[in-house]
């Protein structure tokens, strides 16, 4: 078994990375349609971890901590979830925040999509630029 590894990084078995590039998930970012409208002010004055500057943005930002994500909530009943490891943590933390819409008077539906995946990558030696 052929290994080879970066300063300061596990060992990585050639054979099943012959390029010696190992992808990372980084950030799963998932989308979500609620199917409401939403009144962005009430939901920043009544949810915990939620803050809202129309000036600034024209979304409600929430964060949890368990999944460790933040959401971006739009008027529109449109929501991006990012900031998940794996793309159950991005479901689970999605309906962890519409479940919060939820509580807070809205009909909120459920109805998520995972549009993006972002990795990182280890290169077994310096890239030529």
């Amino acid at each position: 078994m052929a290994e080879a590894t970066l300063e300061g990084s596990e060992p990585v078995d050639l054979s099943k990375h012959p390029s010696g590039i190992i992808p990372t998930l980084q950030n799963i970012v998932s989308t979500v349609n609620l199917d409401c409208k939403l009144d962005l002010k009430a939901i920043a004055l009544q949810a915990r971890n939620a803050e809202y500057n129309p000036k600034r943005f024209a979304a409600v930002i929430m964060r949890i901590r368990e999944p460790k994500t933040t959401a971006l909530i739009f008027a529109s009943g449109k929501m991006v979830c990012t900031g998940a490891k794996s793309e159950q943590q991005s479901k689970l933390a999605a309906r962890k925040y519409a479940r919060i819409i939820q509580k807070l008077g809205f009909p909120a539906k459920f109805k998520v999509t995972v549009p993006g995946m972002y990795s990182s990558h280890d290169f077994m030696s310096t890239p030529v630029l």
